[in-house]
């Protein structure tokens, strides 16, 4: 009995202490889970978000967008050059709108100097500044973009007298040239500021013009539809979009990227804008392309105002068509040139 209690003094404290263990080793997973374990579960997460879906894509600008040349054909006018387009980044980057000045830039910002001047071979003339981020005011969007106004471009048209802000004729012909092509076929013009070159092509028959335009100025007539780039690459994106049977555009191209109508700046403005012609095209379809010209190798940049095209950037503008015919007008005494390009396949 005397033995019994003895042991008992130590059996007490020795529950408690067993007691005691058994709490820590419960709280110790704890504590060692709150610390240890989130860690590897974090990092695939981001490592996913940080990854586009296998048939999503990117907002890289590839081959268009690299002075680079792999491959150069001779041809008649100047190189035809092959470069891989990949569509579905193309037309996403339409909806791409980063830099986007407030007011448009005088100068070329330092870092992006050698892409603007294409590494010295579009090199900056002269600096030329312009700003036609201007909205244009009711009553004048009533005078110049209403049915009426749109309709009478029409038949004076069809009347044989010129119309359009260029007031040349070199439009209308290369126009009438290819009307088989383009009656009763969907077309898309490429940067427009007033309907004229929808006006000319309803004038051959042509069934219904998209025009894809930065600027807000609708064109109220039943088969002009307006769209804004942004919304273009939405509707290519969700596989709403309808392949044209031709294209045009005339004195615009030249503008792109170069923030003067208050598009996002680019150095690579133009040569994305007629990738994406390519893209919106059906196989075969036709791009007719006014632009100013120097008519010799040398290409050059009047920062922001324009570029003028020699073959050393027109090559890399219209990779992947095939010119198929050329006709040369004047315009303000500066040489303008209408290239008729087929997308290749």
């Amino acid at each position: 009995m005397d033995l019994l209690l003895n042991k008992s003094k130590y059996l007490f404290p020795t529950l408690i202490l067993l007691a005691c263990l058994v709490f820590i080793h419960m709280k110790l997973p704890k504590v060692y889970m709150a610390v240890e374990y989130p860690k590897p579960m974090i990092v695939p997460r981001k490592l996913q978000q940080s990854k586009n879906k296998p048939d999503e894509p990117s907002l890289e600008c590839g081959e268009i967008c690299s002075y680079e040349v792999k491959v150069e054909e001779k041809r008649k006018y100047y190189p035809y050059i092959r470069k891989t387009v990949k569509c579905g980044s193309i037309m996403k980057r339409m909806a791409l709108n980063p830099a986007t000045p407030k007011v448009p830039p005088r100068k070329i910002p330092a870092e992006l100097y050698d892409a603007f001047t294409q590494n010295g071979e579009l090199p900056n003339k002269n600096y030329w500044y312009v700003n036609d981020k201007k909205s244009i005011s009711k009553v004048n969007r009533e005078k110049y973009f209403s049915k009426e106004a749109i309709e009478q471009l029409i038949k004076d048209d069809k009347a044989g007298k010129i119309i359009g802000t260029y007031e040349v004729k070199e439009p209308k012909k290369s126009i009438t040239a290819y009307k088989d092509e383009i009656s009763n076929a969907r077309g898309v013009v490429i940067g427009s500021q007033s309907p004229w070159l929808e006006a000319l092509a309803l004038s051959v028959g042509a069934k219904h013009m998209i025009t894809l335009e930065y600027n807000n100025n609708p064109f109220l007539h039943p088969k002009i539809t307006k769209i804004h780039p942004y919304d273009m690459a939405k509707l290519y994106a969700n596989g709403s979009f309808q392949e044209f049977d031709f294209a045009l555009s005339y004195s615009s191209i030249e503008h792109s990227g170069l923030g003067r109508y208050g598009d996002p700046l680019n150095p690579y403005g133009d040569l994305e804008a007629v990738a994406q012609v390519w893209c919106m095209l059906k196989p075969g379809g036709l791009f007719i392309l006014g632009l100013p010209e120097t008519h010799n190798e040398t290409s050059y940049l009047q920062f922001n105002a324009m570029r003028r095209y020699g073959h050393s950037r027109l090559k890399h503008l219209t990779a992947n068509f095939e010119v198929i015919d050329r006709f040369i007008g004047y315009e303000r005494y500066d040489l303008q040139g209408i290239w008729v390009l087929r997308k290749s396949q």
